[in-house]
Order: C-alpha cells, then structure tokens, then sequence
C-alpha cells in the first residue's frame, strides 16, 4: 500500500495512472455503447441484455470502480495540469507557443468536459436506476421493461437533444484524451503517432454514432 501511494506521489506514477484510466474509460464507453446498440433489435433482445447485466453479482462494485476511475482521472489530470502550468512559467511563454504545442480552444477546457461528463454519467444511471418501473416477462419471468423506460425517456425532445449535445462533448473528449493517453503512457512514438490520431478520429466516430443511432432511432421512428 505505501508503494502505490509512493508511486502515486510521483509525476511519472500519476502519468502512468492518467493514461490507464484513460483506456480504461475508452474500453468502457466501448462496450457500453454496443449494448445500447441491442435498443435496434428490440424490445427482447434489450431487456435480456438489461437483465442479465443487472442480475450480475458484481455489478455494485463494477459501478463502484467506474466512478472511482472517474474521479480518479479527473484529479489526477487535475493535478498533471497544474504541474505542467508551473513548469512553463509565465504566460507569455504560453501565448507565444506555436504549432502542435499550441493548445485550442476547445483543448483548454478538457477537464471541464470530464468533469461534466461525469456529472451525466451520475445522472443518467440514476434516471434509469431509479426511474419509473416498469414490468414485462421474460423467458417465463417478471423483469423490470427497461426498455419501455428507454423508450419514454427519448421520446422527449429536451432529453433527446440533451443527450446528443452530451455524445458530441464526449466525441471531442475522446477525439483528444485517447491518444494523449498513450503519449501519457509513452506510447506516442513519431513513427506511428498519426496512426494513433486516425485511430481516435475512426474510434471517436464510432462510439458517438453508436450511441447517437439509437436514441434518434426512437425519437423520430417510436
């Protein structure tokens, strides 16, 4: 215990934790994504799928560690900012850097989209933990229609668009933390640091169109 906290004090150690929680994450949206793809096949298809994840024994203390790598991300990305800052020195030497070094708008403010999408992500899985409960029977038994709930929820213009605003918020997180996870990581050599950032556009792509398909699948089809 005293040796990770040793190595969480340092630069190098929160670096190396930054760039693991970041492809943590990634992996997460990942597989999360391709389930609410099942939204397309179904009512069945889903609330088996909805099911079965909740009926998981493990499923508190998964959820549990997801948000722990949130915060966990987010302070340690934090902290990495502020060192970096001071390390550079004054603002003119910021102003005047140029090029690939040079930060954009939208770049500056990727804490605050983490920390936002953190704050979605909490209310999301309590709308949907805690929501209206509905009930359907499945292969002989009496399980919450999860899919219903789905369904009611993004029939709402105003949760619909909220949502959709959300996905292009984690696009753009994506699109930048993915491959600044593997420079974290020193993984960002020059002979196949373009590869990585193609990698992000095509992975960034396809987790917000897989979440965008289905919620606008219901609201302009259900």
């Amino acid at each position: 215990m005293n040796l990770f906290i040793s190595f969480l004090q340092k630069t190098i150690g929160q670096k190396i934790v930054v760039g693991l929680t970041g492809l943590g994450l990634c992996l997460f949206v990942l597989i999360h994504m391709l389930g609410n793809l099942l939204i397309l096949s179904g009512p069945e298809a889903y609330n088996n799928y909805a099911y079965k994840l909740h009926d998981f024994p493990g499923l508190l203390l998964l959820e549990f560690g997801l948000f722990i790598f949130f915060i966990g991300h987010i302070l340690l990305s934090i902290l990495l900012q502020l060192k970096n800052k001071k390390a550079k020195g004054s603002i003119s030497y910021q102003k005047e850097a140029q090029g690939i070094k040079k930060t954009n708008f939208i770049h500056k403010f990727i804490l605050s989209q983490g920390i936002l999408l953190l704050i979605f992500l909490v209310l999301h899985l309590w709308s949907f933990k805690f929501g209206t409960y509905y009930e359907t029977e499945l292969n002989g038994k009496k399980v919450r229609d999860i899919y219903l709930l789905v369904v009611e929820n993004f029939q709402k213009p105003l949760y619909t668009f909220g949502y959709s605003f959300i996905l292009l918020i984690l696009f753009n997180h994506l699109l930048r933390g993915f491959p600044a996870s593997f420079k974290t990581l020193g993984l960002s050599h020059p002979l196949y640091v373009s590869w990585i950032e193609k990698l992000a556009w095509f992975f960034s792509l396809i987790v917000t169109f897989g979440f965008l398909a289905p919620i606008w699948y219901i609201y302009i089809y259900l």
